[in-house]
């Protein structure tokens, strides 16, 4: 093994992730190499340092006060509904004007023209019947008021 395979080789030294071959060539490799050798130790150190972190969890109290806040709930709220009128304008502009064109164009046959109605028919279709069936389900949903 050279220096240069050091950096991809240690971390699958210090995780146990080697042959035997490996493990073996690696550590003659570290024995004859001071400064492989230091960088392992401070690769170990920093494993068990990194090993002994663990993350604070919020307690309930905390999670309430954030969620609760007004700010936050409106903050987010604008932003998805910002986001959704704009994308919704824009799409069915775009849509409309595509649409305008192709159906005005003469060269178009009479048949794609039908078959372009019924996509736009049918779309609008089953957005509609989605959006009734999530209106529905949302108001006989028994677990809408439960929080977190």
């Amino acid at each position: 093994m050279k220096c240069g395979d050091f950096p991809l080789k240690s971390m699958a030294y210090i995780d146990d992730e080697m042959t035997r071959g490996e493990k073996s060539e690696f550590e003659k490799h570290v024995a004859e190499c001071a400064r492989c050798a230091a960088e392992l130790e401070k690769l170990r150190r920093v494993k068990k340092m990194t090993g002994r972190i663990r993350m604070a969890d919020l307690e309930d109290q905390e999670w309430d006060r954030y969620w609760g806040g007004i700010y936050n709930r409106v903050e987010r709220f604008l932003g998805w509904i910002l986001l959704s009128v704009g994308a919704i304008i824009t799409i069915s502009w775009g849509m409309f004007h595509a649409l305008r064109e192709l159906l005005a164009d003469p060269t178009v046959p009479l048949v794609v023209r039908f078959a372009i109605f019924g996509v736009v028919v049918g779309l609008a279709i089953l957005f509609v019947s989605v959006a009734r069936q999530r209106y529905f389900a949302w108001k006989s949903d028994p677990y809408r008021e439960v929080k977190r």
